[in-house]
């Protein structure tokens, strides 16, 4: 993404949550994550059934650029009967498969997102006796 101008990240982030079943796992919205830039919303499931699945259900309001250069102090200048223009709102709304370390493209025309899931467990901090059968391989009788 780097090498190429035509991408600007929107935000880059991570966290660490064990996988559970889907109805025991709740949906992490973005703000709780990080913060997000004006206009993207949304949220992020990852939980466990048969595989493991990544829920990305997010939005992105387009830029405001719809105020033409003939609105002058608030007063529209040339149209008056012109229909109230909505917010434009992209949107992607996914549930899919992923695989541990696996490198996966949600996208959309307007905006995209890369994840990668990497497994994480945590080490257990050895018995006394685990630590006395490491030293005895390398002659310390534990003393």
């Amino acid at each position: 993404m780097e090498r190429l101008d035509i991408y600007q990240p929107l935000m880059h982030f991570g966290w660490t949550q064990p996988t559970l079943p889907e109805e025991d796992t709740v949906a992490l919205e973005l703000q709780s994550l990080a913060m997000p830039p004006q206009g993207l919303a949304g949220s992020l499931t990852l939980y466990l059934s048969r595989y493991l699945h990544l829920v990305v259900d997010l939005q992105l309001d387009e830029a405001d650029s719809t105020t033409p250069d003939y609105i002058f102090g608030g007063y529209d200048l040339h149209h008056y009967d012109e229909p109230d223009s909505y917010p434009v709102r992209y949107r992607i709304t996914e549930n899919r498969i992923i695989r541990n370390g696996e490198l996966r493209y949600f996208d959309h025309p307007k905006f995209g997102v890369l994840a990668r899931i990497t497994r994480y467990e945590e080490k257990q901090e050895p018995t006394p006796e685990e630590l006395f059968e490491e030293t005895e391989l390398l002659g310390y009788d534990g003393e």
